[in-house]
């Protein structure tokens, strides 16, 4: 079953995670820095960019773009983002597409281990 999204947000996000000036140590939850997203519609053109930086973003009640059932959220290893949105109390996107894993999916090369073949 496929399904057709309406908008993809391709999302970024920064963060600290020791230090800063929120003094943070090992074990503390990261303190966002910034946002970057890119919003495209079905066909995969650009409707607009969002770039927030620190103090908006700890502001923000809610994600700058749609998260509901007919988008799409793509990120690099999104669980550094999903990580910053609920530091940030938001709501998870309802799909998520993560490249990194994606990746991983498609590259691995190892064969299924057969405990009597010998290698």
């Amino acid at each position: 079953m496929s399904k057709n999204f309406t908008t993809i947000v391709v999302c970024d996000t920064e963060y600290e995670t020791s230090g800063g000036e929120f003094n943070l140590r090992p074990g503390d939850l990261p303190v966002p820095l910034c946002l970057v997203a890119h919003v495209l519609n079905e066909n995969l053109n650009h409707v607009r960019t969002i770039k927030i930086w620190r103090y908006q973003l700890l502001a923000s009640k809610h994600p700058p773009f749609d998260v509901g059932p007919n988008t799409l959220f793509v990120a690099y290893s999104a669980q550094a983002e999903l990580t910053i949105f609920e530091v940030l109390g938001w709501a998870f996107p309802i799909h998520v597409y993560d490249l990194h894993t994606a990746y991983l999916a498609n590259s691995n090369i190892l064969l299924p281990y057969e405990p009597d073949v010998k290698r």
